[in-house]
């Protein structure tokens, strides 16, 4: 038995490596489909990390049938459900109310409210609803139907199950095709049906279902001598491989374009392959470990791990609202700083909370409420303040308020406001100054100056993230129509730090401006890449006030009154030079 429980200790600890990589996914993340992820981090590929939530689905399903094979009686069913709800929804409650304060939410949708607090979101097609409030909260919805459907699966044997598994894929195939020849009907635009792919709790459940699977088959292993050997640690280190291995795979012979662009597929089966096409790579992963013995293994079932791998629910709960926060308490935009330390702190902070929700709100707020179920009132009603005090002498308490403070010191450390103390921007009309073109870079300043041969345009820019965008300028008419233009600008942004402040100069042609047409120019910023998982080129940057154009993408920097007093000039200079 003891080396049972190693065995699941280490699957323990393989979780908060899961979890984690739904954290750093969420921060690299190309959230805005701009090319760069939070704080100004650069952008990868998130597969993996959203195949971490499929690694959650399969493992859950593992340690369910571990733990329930030989005791869930239908008779059990309703206090096997009432402990998973008591396990998984204080926490969500508490996650809920603490992002409703962080994001400030001044109206509320007391139906969405409703639906949230009931886990039911996933099954909603529609993004906003499925990702409202703690957006990460949906996978939980996900899960509490798989916690619904578990004891029809596990009652009745293993060779009932494998047939029930059978024709669960097939129906879900069949499903996932169906939403595909939906999607494509011009009546189904308005449903999300992409989404519903992605999160959908039926068409999610063969995950959940494989990792049963490997229970079954986990029970049904050869016994295995108690010594660790070379051999285990080797199989260990190689099936830990195939996860970047079969990702590689996905991103490089793109499988899941392939999926999207062909004739059979289309982007809503793109998307349910993307995130479910490791599953069974994850069933290896989690079958070896928890049959292996090697140093990795040791490794993860080790005391510490084991804690953090406990604590990766709260975890996973918590860190969104931990970025949004440190998003939203300062303007990043203005300050002087390393995006690789502001994305470190905000994992530590991430982890420091969710020690302490694991302590303060998660397992008191499980124990009492079992308690209650068996009528315990007195102990139910006793265990917030004997397990809060004995939390509060625990190294862990103490050390999660220190990492708390540092980190805290570290971020308003890192946020310096940058001096703007320039000519340029002194010179700078107001409708111009501060402008963010879809937070990855701002205009700082401008000045147009009147010349015998054109108008200097200055300008003073601040990178924040970033761009693989190219800078256009426009000569605009009345109506904003594009009458000319400039040659686009790509280099010089491309090769400007971070933080820091360059100027950009150009000369708008005399011979140009005198066509009476113009009476505006207007700059931007526009992409030539593609996002992978759409096929799209990138939306161009949003700017997000000033004198606006062109949905919002360009900036009219000379504006029609400016622009006949810079005419106005240019003539006199030339006179004068004549």
């Amino acid at each position: 038995m003891n080396a049972e429980k190693n065995h699941l200790g280490a699957l323990t600890g393989m979780r908060f490596f899961a979890a984690m990589a739904v954290v750093v996914g969420h921060l690299v993340a190309d959230h805005d489909l701009d090319g760069s992820g939070r704080f100004g981090l650069p952008a990868y590929s998130t597969v993996i990390a959203g195949a971490a939530v499929s690694f959650f689905f399969v493992l859950s399903g593992f340690i369910l049938t571990y733990v329930y094979k030989d005791q869930l009686t239908y008779a059990r069913v309703p206090k096997f459900y009432y402990k998973r709800w008591a396990r998984i929804w204080p926490l969500h409650l508490v996650c809920l109310i603490v992002t409703i304060y962080v994001v400030g939410m001044v109206t509320i949708d007391y139906e969405m409210l409703a639906v949230n607090l009931a886990l039911l979101q996933s099954w909603v097609p529609d993004s906003k609803w499925v990702f409202s409030f703690n957006g990460v909260s949906w996978s939980i919805s996900t899960e509490m139907f798989f916690y619904f459907m578990f004891p029809f699966f596990l009652i009745g044997g293993q060779k009932r199950f494998w047939i029930k598994y059978v024709v669960l894929w097939l129906t879900v195939l069949a499903a996932v095709k169906g939403i595909q020849i939906l999607n494509n009907q011009p009546a189904w635009a308005d449903y999300d049906l992409e989404r519903v792919c992605h999160v959908n709790p039926f068409l999610r459940l063969p995950e959940f279902c494989t990792g049963m699977g490997v229970g079954f088959i986990f029970f049904n292993r050869g016994q295995r001598s108690s010594h660790s050997s070379m051999f285990d640690s080797v199989v260990e280190i190689a099936v830990l491989l195939l996860i970047p291995a079969f990702s590689w795979v996905m991103r490089e012979y793109g499988i899941v374009g392939w999926v999207r662009r062909a004739e059979w597929g289309g982007p809503a089966m793109a998307l349910w392959v993307q995130y479910t096409a490791m599953v069974f790579v994850f069933a290896v992963v989690i079958y070896v470990f928890a049959r292996s013995q090697g140093i990795l293994s040791k490794f993860l079932g080790s005391r510490a791990v084991v804690f953090l791998g406990e604590i990766s629910f709260a975890l996973y709960m918590i860190h969104y609202t931990v970025i949004i926060a440190v998003e939203k308490q300062y303007d990043w935009s203005l300050a002087n700083y390393s995006p690789w330390t502001v994305a470190g702190c905000v994992i530590v902070m991430s982890v420091g909370i969710a020690a302490l929700l694991y302590q303060f709100v998660e397992m008191p707020t499980k124990n009492a409420l079992l308690s209650l179920y068996s009528w315990k009132f007195k102990k139910a009603l006793m265990t917030f303040p004997l397990e809060w005090g004995r939390c509060l002498k625990t190294p862990v308490f103490w050390g999660c308020g220190i990492l708390l403070a540092g980190c805290s010191l570290v971020i308003d450390y890192n946020h310096q406001p940058m001096s703007t103390a320039n000519e340029i921007i002194e010179a700078s009309h107001a409708p111009y100054r501060d402008v963010e073109f879809g937070d990855h870079i701002r205009l700082i300043g401008a000045e147009a100056v009147a010349m015998p041969d054109g108008v200097r345009l200055s300008l003073v820019w601040r990178k924040q993230k970033d761009l693989e965008r190219v800078r256009f300028l426009h000569l605009c008419d009345e109506s904003g129509k594009v009458v000319g233009q400039l040659p686009p600008e790509k280099k010089l942004f491309n090769d400007a730090g971070f933080s820091e402040l360059f100027v950009e100069t150009l000369l708008l042609p005399r011979d140009k401006l005198n066509d009476p047409q113009i009476v505006s120019v207007g700059i931007g910023f526009y992409s030539e890449k593609e996002n992978p998982e759409t096929g799209k080129v990138y939306p161009m940057l949003v700017a997000k006030k000033g004198p606006v154009g062109l949905n919002r993408c360009r900036l009219n920097v000379i504006v029609p009154e400016q622009m006949n007093n810079l005419r106005k000039e240019m003539a006199r200079l030339s006179e004068r030079k004549e």
